[in-house]
Order: structure tokens, then sequence, then C-alpha cells
């Protein structure tokens, strides 16, 4: 059976907790919004989509070889966004003031490890984000945005602050309630 693999930045604290405070905010908009879980905040730094058991282990060695190229750094939140745009929003999300130029050399470090194992890899440009939710339809959307404009500012992200010392393999499991992560792999950063 395929595994559905993706590399990750997880967030920690306290960076996590202004994010619940952010996705709690924007729920009360009470618009048709699927809510990333507590658990699975994370930035996303490569998608390898479905993969074969066997492409597990390439996929690791990618990681731990991309990881000793960069060494601990920290990650700032400060601002709310949505893909495409705010006038037809699909995904929310929380942008970074710092360690947005790391975050994306980590990125590209691995996507690179990673084509040299022989994963095809999206092409789009990397855009270092933490989704918050995903949007299902227009309902109340109007609500929504007025709402994320208080997010907009920095002044209102204080304590938005992460370390990042690893990335770690997921596979990630479909299920009625949504995806299950399940780390499979760790790679230190130097």
């Amino acid at each position: 059976m395929d595994k559905r693999l993706f590399w990750a930045a997880l967030i920690g604290r306290p960076a996590a907790s202004v994010l619940r405070t952010v996705r709690r905010d924007l729920a009360l908009a009470e618009a048709d919004v699927k809510w990333a879980r507590d658990d699975h905040f994370h930035m996303t730094l490569a998608f390898l989509s479905a993969q074969k058991s066997e492409r597990v282990a390439p996929a690791l060695r990618a990681g731990v070889e991309a990881a000793r190229f960069f060494p601990f750094f920290r990650m700032r939140f400060n601002c709310l966004g949505a893909f495409p745009d705010w006038k037809r929003p699909k995904i929310l999300w929380a942008g970074l003031s710092e360690g947005a130029a790391t975050m994306k050399s980590l990125a590209a470090g691995l996507r690179d490890r990673l084509a040299r194992e022989g994963f095809a890899l999206e092409q789009r440009p990397f855009v270092a984000h933490a989704t918050l939710g995903r949007v299902r339809s227009a309902k109340n959307s109007r609500a929504l945005a007025d709402r994320a404009e208080r997010w907009r500012t920095p002044e209102t992200w204080t304590g938005a602050v992460c370390g990042v010392e690893s990335m770690t393999l997921f596979e990630s499991r479909l299920g009625p309630a949504g995806p299950i992560y399940l780390p499979l792999g760790e790679a230190k950063l130097a």
C-alpha cells in the first residue's frame, strides 16, 4: 500500500499556543472552515505524495543529508494570509517574519536531496507558512475576513516564537475525521 509522505518542521511552544488562539478567534466567524488540529501545526517543507514503502528509507536519507547543513534557528509568526487571496480564500495560514529565509533554504536543500533520490516534487514556489484551516465554502466569508483583519498586524502576534531543531518525515493517513500524521523519522539540524 502506498504511503502519503511529507517532510515538516514542527511548531513548538509558545508559537503553537498563539496559533491556537488565532484559530479559535477566526472560528468565531462561523465560516465553513475545516480547522487544523492542535497536534497538526507544522511547516511543510516537501510533499512527496503517494510512495511505496521501500521509498521511506531514501526519503529519510535525503532528509538527514539535507539537515546536516542547517543549524538550529528560530521562527517568529507575525501575519495571517489566505491562498490564493482574501477574495477567494481556500487556505488560511500564518506566516513568518523571522526564519522565513532559513526555512526556504532548508526546503530547497531538502528538495534537492529528495530529487537526487529520485523523488518527483511539486514545482510551485515554496512559501513558509502554517496552515490554520481549509475553507470549504463561501459561507460567512465576509465575517471571516473581518475577524482576520485584527491578525494582519505584527503587534498582535506577541510570543509567536519557537525554535527549529529538526524536521520530521510523516505519513499522512486519510480518515473520516481528517488526516492522521504518523512520524516515520527525524532529521536533526546541525
